[in-house]
């Protein structure tokens, strides 16, 4: 048995796992975002930044409608993968708290519970800054995404590692702070006119992605013009509906989705891009303004989810040992 050919046990190894439905799921190392689908969203993005360039302006003032309902729900619930991100990061992170370490796991209960708050009350609350529908009606909707995102963040980790969790859980979170601090930075520095207020004065003219800055901001700002009207550049509502495309991570926490992963990434791309075409029906944005906000937070998953599941180094496939042993998570409930 010492001398077992090491084939043949790696072998019998792979047969259990077909045996037990494991052959094609989700190992630490593989991808979630493959290249190819990567590329073919940054082509995406390309083209359309590239149209936005040459056609920004009248693009916009063809679809700039303040009163359409497709803009008004856009900026209702556009930002709700935001908000559902930290909710299931507060969750994740409250759940499956450290009971081992006391100081690390009190650190991790109370950092949940704070997200969950701030998640919830995105969702709760921001939809009610644009529309005009009965706030109990709103109010309904809002608590009934909380509970539904809790209850299937906690349904798909049911069994699963608690490490893989709770890194999980940090990308949850450390994604949606890292775009939202990159996109104001960004901001604040542009501080680029939004159509909705260059289609009520010619106090300034149109600015294109490329010409940061408008001199006639503290003059305007100062007269009573809310400095909003400077931040169309980029779009902060796509930013955070890209965030959506974070429903791949799910694969890790229960690896029989990983036939999924493409599905999860493209609803979370058509949503970003949505948004976006929303944003610019509402005035808010121009088609830069949204291409460069899904941008950011696409680069932004794209490396932390390199980080956070770095590829393996690939050996010739002659290499094998008998002590060696393939490390990956395998929910509980798949093993047995």
């Amino acid at each position: 048995m010492l001398n077992a050919d090491p084939r043949k046990v790696l072998s019998v190894q792979t047969n259990s796992e077909k045996q037990a439905g494991t052959e094609s799921r989700w190992h630490p190392g593989d991808s979630l975002i493959t290249a190819r689908n990567a590329l073919i969203i940054a082509g995406i993005l390309v083209a359309l930044m590239v149209a936005g360039s040459l056609w920004d302006y009248p693009v916009s003032q063809a679809l700039y409608n303040p009163t359409n309902v497709v803009g008004i729900f856009g900026a209702a619930y556009g930002e709700l993968p935001l908000g559902m991100a930290l909710l299931a990061s507060g969750t994740l992170l409250f759940t499956y708290r450290n009971t081992e370490r006391k100081a690390v796991g009190i650190g991790q209960a109370i950092g949940g519970g704070l997200l969950y708050v701030l998640g919830a009350g995105s969702i709760i609350y921001l939809p009610t800054r644009y529309l005009a529908w009965p706030i109990i009606i709103v109010l309904i909707i809002g608590v009934a995404i909380v509970v539904a995102t809790t209850l299937g963040i906690l349904k798909v980790t049911d069994n699963t590692d608690r490490k893989v969790v709770v890194r999980v859980a940090l990308i949850l979170f450390i994604v949606p702070l890292v775009e939202l601090i990159l996109v104001n930075i960004v901001k604040i520095g542009w501080e680029r006119p939004r159509m909705r207020f260059l289609a009520e004065t010619d106090a300034v003219g149109f600015h294109s992605w490329w010409d940061p800055g408008t001199p006639e901001k503290a003059g305007l700002v100062e007269s009573g013009i809310a400095s909003e009207e400077f931040k169309s550049f980029p779009s902060g509502h796509t930013a955070n509906a890209a965030n959506l495309i974070l429903l791949t991570v799910l694969v890790p926490l229960r690896t029989n989705l990983e036939k999924y992963s493409g599905l999860f990434l493209w609803i979370g791309a058509v949503w970003g891009i949505f948004i976006g075409f929303t944003r610019i029906i509402a005035g808010a944005h121009f088609i830069t303004d949204t291409m460069v906000g899904f941008s950011i937070t696409f680069i932004v998953i794209l490396v932390a989810y390199r980080i956070a599941f770095p590829p393996v180094p690939t050996r010739s496939p002659g290499f094998t040992s008998g002590t060696e042993t393939v490390n990956h998570q395998v929910r509980k409930d798949d093993a047995e």
